[in-house]
């Protein structure tokens, strides 16, 4: 089983189609078909909630990249699976004051340092168990970040060419 925390960064592409968006939905999926169970855990931030109506909101009002119903789909589908697929790392105080430690000694966003301080908190615990986390972000700089505080990361921008779909 493998440990995964997702930025929603990462995460909005499982619900707008972005580059990496196909390897996101294999990441989130994957099931042993012997045992018919995922074979990842995603753990994802209460504050996703908030940062993914955001993103999609974003995306049907700002950029028009997405029609009003596309939207509301996109994010109902967010809150089905967000309740059965994803485990949610609960905020706490003392990850917001790590996450205000961490924005102030890298400049980062808000949000990004909570989710970095709530991965560096999941990260500690399941060490503890020698399990391994793997933070996933879209956002260079906050992976860059993430690596300098010990996590190991991956981006689904590094798996874009799995988007290619052969024409035929």
């Amino acid at each position: 089983m493998a440990f995964y925390y997702f930025d929603t960064s990462a995460l909005v592409k499982r619900y707008v189609t972005e580059i990496g968006s196909t390897w996101v939905e294999q990441v989130c999926a994957a099931q042993d078909e012997t045992l018919n169970e995922r074979i990842n855990v995603i753990l994802v931030s209460e504050s996703t909630f908030v940062e993914v109506a955001a993103a999609i909101a974003k995306r049907v009002h700002k950029t028009k990249e997405l029609d009003t119903q596309k939207g509301e789909d996109a994010y109902a589908l967010f809150v089905k699976q967000a309740g059965v697929e994803y485990q949610l790392v609960p905020l706490t105080t003392e990850c917001i004051h790590s996450a205000a430690a961490l924005a102030h000694k890298h400049a980062l966003r808000a949000y990004g340092a909570l989710q970095l301080a709530l991965a560096v908190h999941a990260d500690a615990l399941l060490k503890e168990n020698e399990l391994t986390l793997t933070f996933v972000a879209a956002d260079k700089a906050l992976l860059q970040t993430a690596q300098s505080e010990g996590l190991a990361t991956d981006s689904p921008h590094h798996h874009a060419d799995l988007d290619q779909q052969p024409s035929n």
